[in-house]
C-alpha cells in the first residue's frame, strides 16, 4: 500500500514537472516570448470602435487584435450610412467578424475579449462555434467579458431609467424605469427594436440562448 502511494506521487510530481517545463521552459529554449503564445481578439461595443482595445492592453497582458464592427463598414452601408443603426446587435454579422478572425489565429492561444455588444458577440460566437465549427474552440482558451447583455431586449430599463432620471430628477429612475420596462417596453421592444436596429432579428442567436457552449 505504500509503495502504491509513493507511485502515485512520483507519477503527480513528475506530470506536475512536465506541465511546468511545458509552459516555461520549451518556448524560452527555442527563443519564443510567452505573449506571443496567446492573442487576444476584440469585440467593441455599440457605438465603440477598435479603438477601445486599448482600455485592456494592461489588464489582457498579451497583443490585442481588433476590427471594427460591420456597422461602420463603409463598403456595406457606405459612408453616409454607417453609424450604430446599422448594427446587428451581436448576431450573424458580427460573429462572421470574429470568427474570420479565429481563423486566421488558430496558431495562437486565442482569448476572446468582448465590452458590451462586443462581449455579447464573444458568447453568441462561442455558440455558433460549438455547432457550426467546434474544432475552432480548441484554440480558444479564455473568454473575458465585459458587461455583456442576455439579449438586447434586457437594455429597456437602463433607458427608460436615464430618460427618467432626466426629466425627474429626485424620482427614483430605477423603480420607474423598471415599472416602464415590465408594463409597456419589453413587450413592445422588439418591434421597436427591429425599426431603430433593421438588422437586428429578433429570434435570433442571443447570449441567453448561447452561453450554454460556455
Amino acid at each position: 500500500m505504500f509503495q502504491i502511494k509513493c507511485t502515485i506521487q512520483l507519477i503527480l510530481y513528475l506530470s506536475s514537472f512536465i506541465f511546468l517545463f511545458k509552459i516555461i521552459c520549451i518556448p524560452y529554449i527555442f527563443g519564443m516570448d510567452m505573449q506571443t503564445l496567446y492573442l487576444s481578439i476584440f469585440a467593441h461595443g455599440l457605438g465603440g470602435d477598435a479603438s477601445q482595445k486599448s482600455v485592456y492592453e494592461d489588464l489582457i497582458g498579451c497583443p490585442i487584435i481588433g476590427q471594427d464592427g460591420p456597422e461602420l463598414d463603409e463598403s456595406i452601408y457606405g459612408a453616409d450610412n454607417i453609424g450604430p443603426q446599422q448594427s446587428c446587435l451581436a448576431q450573424e454579422a458580427d460573429i462572421a467578424v470574429i470568427s474570420r478572425q479565429i481563423e486566421i489565429s488558430l496558431q495562437n492561444r486565442i482569448i476572446l475579449l468582448g465590452v458590451s455588444k462586443g462581449a455579447a458577440t464573444m458568447i453568441n460566437t462561442v455558440g455558433w462555434l460549438a455547432v457550426n465549427n467546434p474544432n475552432y474552440l480548441n484554440a480558444i482558451k479564455a473568454v473575458v467579458l465585459d458587461s455583456p447583455f442576455a439579449f438586447p431586449e434586457t437594455l429597456a430599463p437602463n433607458i427608460a431609467s436615464s430618460i427618467t432620471e432626466q426629466f425627474t430628477g429626485t424620482c427614483p429612475a430605477e423603480c420607474v424605469g423598471s415599472c416602464a420596462s415590465l408594463l409597456f417596453i419589453n413587450p413592445c421592444i422588439k418591434r421597436i427594436e427591429t425599426k431603430i436596429f433593421p438588422n437586428y432579428k429578433p429570434n435570433g442567436i442571443t447570449p441567453i440562448k448561447a452561453v450554454k457552449y460556455m
